[in-house]
């Protein structure tokens, strides 16, 4: 067996079984750790914003390709085959899960359930950054839904799409790019400064983004009106990629997803409950096999 795939294959194993290093040993908090360290060096904020941009730039560069890229040399120059494998699995296992999401929202869900709503708004922190503080019950299952349509594609379909196509450096570079864009590639702060790394990575999610919402097409199936509320819907979220997935999620299960002051996606058939989580971690379940089996077919034919 070649040795991406069998990385390949001990990697989707290891996330199966909801095995990964701890915080401390993880590549992705030590990159973490790297960009915080990159941002208090480079950013100034009474810098100009064409100097913040270049600082951006530099830093987004540094830190999301060439580091990167030089990890891959450095693990393709390890002399045993075996050894080598075994590495690019761990570092490929880092960029992706989709197990530790299903049952992250499978939390939130018990929580709810057991009506202990301070816990439930403090479990969604697990899944995205919201401010739940006075989130109603309705609407932590509505962001987690939310959460779970976007990370399949953020946290699962892209990692293993570009691993399928580039290799290990493409899940590298793609993880340390989104890694980017979620410290600094939003608005306010970091506008200037996090505009590089917001683009970069707006264009990594281009296609994986529109195929996470192909994929819950294929396991859940769908009508007409479906599609066509998909449609109205995808392109309301400030992100160019966000929308794809979870309009699809809101139109496949015919609830309407509103993160206030924001956007509204999709139009209500029924009031929105918690079995709709449980139906969206099906969804999400399904699509990420049919997304195994597809990067495992592309990388053999790599």
């Amino acid at each position: 067996m070649e040795p991406v795939l069998l990385a390949l294959i001990i990697a989707l194993v290891w996330d199966e079984l909801n095995v990964h290093l701890p915080n401390s040993l993880h590549p992705v908090a030590w990159h973490g750790q790297l960009v915080s360290l990159g941002e208090s060096i480079l950013f100034r904020a009474h810098h100009t914003r064409a100097v913040q941009f270049f600082r951006g730039l530099a830093l987004a560069v540094t830190t999301g390709i060439v580091l990167p890229l030089a990890v891959t040399w450095a693990v393709y120059q390890l002399p045993d085959p075996w050894l080598r494998t075994g590495v690019e699995s761990v570092a490929l296992a880092s960029t992706f899960t989709i197990t530790g999401l299903i049952r992250a929202a499978r939390r939130l869900g018990n929580k709810l359930r057991g009506a202990d709503i301070d816990a439930a708004r403090q479990q969604l922190g697990c899944l995205c950054s919201r401010d739940a503080k006075h989130a109603s019950p309705k609407q932590l299952v509505a962001a987690g839904i939310e959460s779970l349509a976007e990370n399949a594609s953020d946290s699962y379909e892209a990692p293993l799409a570009w691993y399928a196509v580039l290799g290990l450096p493409g899940a590298l570079v793609y993880r340390a790019c989104n890694t980017l864009d979620a410290m600094i590639g939003y608005r306010g702060r970091y506008e200037s400064f996090g505009k590089f790394a917001a683009r970069l990575d707006d264009l990594l999610n281009l296609i994986p983004a529109r195929l996470t919402a192909f994929l819950f097409v294929t396991v859940q199936g769908t009508t007409r009106s479906q599609l066509a509320i998909w449609w109205q819907s995808r392109n309301r979220t400030a992100s160019p990629n966000a929308g794809y997935p979870m309009a699809m999620m809101a139109a496949l299960l015919g609830v309407e997803l509103e993160k206030p002051g924001h956007y509204r996606l999709g139009v209500a058939t029924h009031p929105i409950e918690l079995s709709d989580l449980d139906a969206a971690c099906t969804v999400v379940r399904r699509s990420a096999y049919v997304t195994a089996l597809l990067a495992l077919g592309m990388t053999w034919l790599r």
